[in-house]
């Protein structure tokens, strides 16, 4: 899988980075995620840092997940549990969709024996 970082106004360490993929990768028990995770931090003049986990879940679906906190990793945390919680919604859906679809073998009103 494939980690983009983005700093705005603040530098991300390479010990962040690595901890950072490590989680991302971790994230794809839970959604098949195709390829790129973007991460952009960001720090405003206060002390908060601004995290945003952005992932693709296929076609055209997108998981982002936000969260401020004090330091990178608490920030990181909070938005990586924001996004498991997508990727978990969307890939019920997709199976539950499946499971509601008539059998290509049973014909339009016939029932089960």
């Amino acid at each position: 899988m494939n980690v983009r970082f983005t700093g705005r106004h603040v530098g991300i360490s390479d010990s962040d980075r690595e901890w950072a993929a490590a989680k991302a990768e971790a994230l794809s028990r839970f959604h098949r995620i195709p390829g790129q995770v973007e991460v952009r931090v960001e720090k405003d003049g206060g002390i908060l840092e601004r995290v945003e986990i952005e992932a693709g879940l296929g076609r055209q679906h997108r998981a982002v997940a936000r969260a401020e906190a004090s330091t990178f990793r608490a920030a990181f945390d909070l938005a990586a549990e924001g996004l498991k919680r997508q990727m978990k919604k969307d890939k019920e859906r997709v199976v539950d969709r499946r499971r509601r679809a008539p059998s290509p073998l049973r014909k339009p009103g016939e029932t089960e024996r």
